[in-house]
């Protein structure tokens, strides 16, 4: 298990998901997905720094890049559940790519079921 102090490592691979290297991509997304994952429940205050980087490369126009974006994003559900990521769902669902939009809304589609009727929804308010 990793040590919850993992935010300078998280910003140093934020901005390699952007890399133009599809190698470069996937592999700053594999490790944010490893992070999430050997870092736990704990990994939570991370969530709005990082996954924004995450979530606009669903809008990649790789596939192989949006299947990596796709299962970081699963990894860190898994940890921290679905609803801290409500903030960025504007950002995902603004995005002009229209296979990054789909993927977005079927990502969003699979963990509405586990919002409770009192779900925090301030932050998606403009």
């Amino acid at each position: 298990r990793l040590g919850p102090v993992v935010g300078p490592l998280l910003e140093a691979l934020a901005p390699r998901v952007a890399d133009k290297q599809q190698v470069l991509a996937i592999g700053a997304l594999n490790a944010i997905g490893a992070v999430g994952t050997g870092v736990g429940k704990a990994v939570r205050p991370h969530v709005r720094t990082t996954l924004p980087a995450v979530a606009v490369a669903l809008g990649d126009g790789k596939a192989a890049i949006r299947e990596a974006a796709m299962a970081a994003l699963e990894r860190w559900v898994a940890e921290v559940s679905f609803e801290p990521m409500l903030p960025l769902l504007p950002t995902a669902l603004g995005m002009e790519a229209p296979a990054g939009r789909a993927s977005a809304l079927r990502w969003l589609c699979t963990h509405t079921a586990q919002l409770d009727g009192a779900a925090e929804v301030r932050p998606l308010l403009p």
